[in-house]
């Protein structure tokens, strides 16, 4: 018997909604983690990865290239004159965030992250689809933390 199937063999011995709410959400996490790696091994087969070669031969702006790549700048230096390397995720954390603190500031985060690059680095789908995986732990992260 495949994980799916145990999990939609216990979805229909749930007694209470709220089981059957919590086992459906297992399931869709698990066909969207299923999803997920199904797109990540072709995306594998189609691009090998780039190796970068030996970082400590590098020049520093090959360094900050790879350590700080373009699908990271939201906004050009031409821009902001306040931020005269561009505006970049982390920046827009530093105060987004501030008002948020643990899990739920790295889910936003992780969130935000992904909507701002979408279709900047992978595709838009998968973006996308991070960012919807993301958003429902959030939703079930507040739950939790309201029933407390």
């Amino acid at each position: 018997m495949s994980e799916r199937d145990k999990i939609i063999n216990r979805l229909t011995k749930c007694r209470t909604k709220g089981e059957q709410m919590d086992v459906m959400d297992e399931l869709i996490l698990y066909d969207r983690e299923l999803a997920r790696i199904s797109l990540e091994n072709e995306n594998r087969l189609k691009n090998k990865p780039e190796f970068h070669g030996e970082f400590s031969e590098m020049t520093e702006e090959v360094k900050d290239s790879i350590i700080n790549p373009k699908h990271y700048k939201i906004f050009s230096p031409e821009d902001y004159a306040d931020y005269p390397d561009g505006i970049e995720y982390m920046d827009l954390c530093e105060k987004v965030l501030a008002h948020l603190s643990g899990v739920t500031a790295h889910l936003v985060g992780q969130i935000l992250k992904y909507a701002l690059r979408l279709g900047k680095k992978d595709s838009m789908e998968q973006d996308a689809t991070k960012i919807e995986w993301y958003a429902v732990r959030l939703v079930k992260w507040v739950k939790k933390q309201n029933e407390k």
